[in-house]
């Protein structure tokens, strides 16, 4: 549904390294907004917050990091297949209670509220924004919202279909 690249990289009032991908709509779609990732206080972690407009009231759609931040192709194709460095299996983050049991682009889902507006904050160890050698490094990737929700279990993917933002 839409899709990004997360190739920005600034130093906020404090400091802390960010990486931020806007969303932009791909082809038919309204649906826009923006990523942050910023390095946690602690240096341990990245924290995430997403903030997406113009979906459809209630509804809730899969969120991935890929492996690409390609935007050329309107409909998201050339980000290609979820950032999985480590080659694990398909999950979402909220299986946190079994260490990697989702790969490193697995964002779980975004629930958008009754004006079609979805906000989601967390805390991921897998991510990083300073060092392009570790495995989760987010520069350059794209993250892509997807017309369906995630359920967390098909493999490769989830079973979701189009793209809505890049």
């Amino acid at each position: 549904m839409a899709n990004t690249t997360t190739t920005d990289r600034d130093s906020d009032r404090d400091g802390t390294i960010l990486a931020t991908a806007i969303l932009t709509p791909t082809l038919n779609s309204k649906v826009q907004g923006q990523v942050t990732f910023t390095l946690t206080e602690a240096g341990v972690g990245v924290s995430v917050e997403a903030t997406v407009s113009n979906l459809g009231p209630g509804t809730s759609h899969g969120f991935h990091i890929h492996a690409f931040g390609d935007t050329s192709s309107e409909t998201g194709l050339a980000m290609a297949g979820h950032f999985n460095p480590t080659n694990a299996n398909h999950g979402c983050p909220a299986s946190l209670a079994v260490p990697h049991a989702f790969h490193f682009g697995d964002l779980g889902s975004v629930v958008a509220d009754e004006g079609g507006n979805a906000v989601r904050k967390w805390v991921s160890r897998d991510l990083a924004v300073l060092d392009p050698a570790q495995l989760g490094f987010v520069l350059g990737r794209g993250v892509i919202v997807h017309e369906k929700d995630d359920d967390c279990m098909t493999q490769p993917t989830g079973a979701f279909l189009d793209v809505v933002l890049q």
